[in-house]
């Protein structure tokens, strides 16, 4: 069975019973039709009210239309409770993962070694020294990963199961 495309007008081939609704021959053809659609006398209106007409009153922002509140800054997020202050806050019990988040939030990327001090390693990370992974800043040092393996006593652990 043939049809035409819509957009290009050239006739297609449809192979198979669920391509019987297609209207256009290709990928392109369909794009650019859908690019050269105007918009309806529905999506005119709700753009005239400054609001996109795809997205209704949810895509609205709390500052749209009120005076006095200002759109947030670069990076800003409206409405997100930070730490002790939000309800999901866990403290102390906190996992693993999580923590080391956390310490590289505000100690920054891990960026050389304080034993080897090396800085042309391919992996730095941040070592808990007390061991007893707590939210304390003090408590973590920058370690390469050969260094960190042998602070936590992996590599000796390691030899003594391959025995």
């Amino acid at each position: 069975m043939k049809k035409e495309c819509l957009q290009c007008k050239k006739l297609f081939e449809i192979k198979y019973k669920s391509w019987a609704n297609k209207k256009f021959c290709n990928k392109i053809c369909k794009s650019n039709s859908q690019k050269n659609q105007k918009p309806t006398q529905k999506q005119k209106e709700a753009l005239a009210k400054g609001r996109a007409w795809n997205k209704g009153l949810k895509g609205l922002q709390p500052w749209h239309n009120i005076s006095g509140l200002r759109p947030p800054k670069k990076g800003e997020r409206l409405g997100v409770l930070k730490e002790e202050k939000n309800p999901n806050w866990k403290g102390d019990n906190v996992g693993y993962y999580a923590l080391h988040d956390w310490v590289a939030r505000y100690k920054g990327k891990a960026n050389q070694c304080i034993h080897c001090k090396s800085t042309n390693s391919t992996r730095y990370e941040w070592a808990n020294v007390s061991g007893k992974y707590k939210r304390d800043l003090d408590d973590y040092i920058s370690l390469c990963k050969k260094c960190h393996n042998n602070f936590d006593g992996v590599n000796i652990w390691q030899q003594k199961n391959k025995k």
